[in-house]
């Protein structure tokens, strides 16, 4: 298949699993008092009552109508779309056979009006989808694949479906998936249905100060402070941060955020060693300030991009053409797995950023960053080749969140999560100078230059 033949067929293989699913709320060993009440209430739209059991007339009808669908026995309890897409999976050989056995043989107009007349009676169904990225060790290409043929199905079910009235979905996806899917020319169909939730720096804050306020009281150390506007300002005992190196004090929540990618993952994980940190010093009575908050913050960042470099490895692995094939043929046979080759295109990451000595370079000196890495992945290439691969890496860090951009030197710095840059898929043409996250400083050992962090 082609790669948009790939994509519609994940985006309906992915309709499928949120239809099946919704059909196993009512298709199962004991669904519930609602769920009854909409197969009873369906009858003669979705099945015909031939015996005095409305549930196994029910149960019969689906087994008729989708034989491509029969679960035996009847699960026990609703599968939810994921649980659903391994069941359609396991049962056949390939993508070719599930292609030909399953998607062209399943009606799905018939499907579709099934469950829909279903969940009129029964009411709104809400799925999320995340954890996609975990696919991207078993398989290095295939998971992009994936996650586009999901937005592809959010896109198609708001734009000409009317499932959206009943059936809601929220996904993650990586952000070359958003940008690459947004380029749709008819993606501002769906406006009025697709709800785009962008990560940011205020929602991070948020979510830092309502997860400490949820914790007060909590099993840990001074977990009873944990009140007003500032909760973290009042665990830590202190509410502004002079950073080593630096001319500007920040505020506590502004030094913690900045090293991490924002994301409520890394924000827990970073209260968590934290609470560890103060807990410790306070069994032993040391005293816990600026210091040794900066210490802690120091380790949390470098285990953080750690972490940053592995996922853009995955998207240098998945999207760099030929790179997964060049990769794999430097090392030995019984080396080379997904998970060896993603760390080994991280480290060659890692060791690039630290040749850049600086946390700011000029555009000049970033292709220099950017023409190590297409070196290493792809190997000798002609010259149009190796800048078109340029491009993509050097927008796989951007959208990974390595990298920010100014025009000036004293431009403000521009991020791939901010308003007006979220969604594209790189760098600005004017930039000048490029700026690494500061969670970088601490592993690559780049030298601070500016007064002011940049993240």
């Amino acid at each position: 298949m082609s790669p948009e033949e790939t994509t519609v067929f994940w985006a309906e293989l992915w309709k499928a699993a949120f239809l099946l699913s919704a059909l196993t709320i009512f298709y199962n060993q004991n669904p519930e008092k609602r769920a009854i009440r909409a197969i009873r209430a369906c009858e003669g739209d979705v099945f015909h009552k031939e015996t005095p059991d409305h549930i196994e007339d029910f149960r019969a009808s689906v087994r008729k109508n989708y034989p491509q669908i029969s679960w035996d026995p009847v699960p026990r309890r609703p599968l939810s779309p994921i649980s659903m897409l391994s069941e359609i999976t396991k049962r056949y050989t390939n993508l070719n056979s599930i292609n030909e056995d399953f998607r062209k043989s399943l009606n799905f107009d018939e499907l579709e009006y099934d469950v829909l007349q279903l969940l009129h009676q029964y009411g709104q169904v809400h799925y999320i989808i995340d954890g996609l990225d975990e696919l991207a060790w078993a398989d290095l290409t295939g998971w992009l694949d994936v996650q586009r043929g999901l937005f592809k199905c959010a896109f198609l079910l708001s734009a000409v479906s009317k499932s959206t009235q009943y059936l809601k979905v929220t996904i993650s996806i990586r952000n070359y998936v958003f940008n690459r899917s947004t380029q749709d020319p008819h993606a501002d169909r769906t406006d009025a249905h697709l709800l785009k939730l962008n990560w940011d720096r205020d929602a991070a804050e948020s979510f830092l100060n309502q997860r400490l306020h949820s914790a007060l009281g909590g099993n840990f150390a001074r977990s009873e402070v944990l009140e007003g506007p500032r909760p973290f300002a009042k665990w830590l005992g202190f509410e502004t941060k002079l950073p080593s190196s630096r001319k500007i004090e920040e505020s506590v929540e502004q030094y913690l955020l900045r090293h991490t990618r924002l994301s409520p993952r890394n924000i827990i994980d970073a209260l968590n060693k934290l609470a560890s940190v103060i807990g410790q010093a306070q069994r032993r009575q040391d005293v816990f300030g600026s210091d040794e908050f900066s210490e802690a913050i120091s380790e949390i960042a470098r285990d953080i991009a750690k972490k940053m470099l592995v996922t853009t490895a995955e998207e240098v692995v998945a999207t760099i053409p030929g790179a997964e094939k060049v990769l794999a043929a430097r090392q030995d046979d019984y080396r080379v797995q997904g998970e060896f080759l993603i760390n080994m295109v991280a480290d060659e990451l890692e060791a690039a950023i630290a040749m850049m000595e600086t946390e700011v370079v000029s555009r000049e000196k970033f292709r220099q960053l950017l023409e190590l890495i297409a070196d290493f992945s792809i190997g000798s290439v002609s010259d149009k080749s190796k800048r078109q691969i340029c491009r993509d890496i050097e927008g796989i860090l951007w959208r990974s969140g390595l990298i920010a951009y100014r025009d000036g030197t004293d431009g403000p710095w521009k991020y791939s999560w901010a308003d007006g840059e979220f969604g594209f898929s790189r760098p600005a043409v004017a930039a000048e100078e490029i700026g690494f996250h500061s969670s970088l400083i601490d592993l690559c050992g780049l030298k601070v230059t500016e007064d002011a962090p940049i993240f």
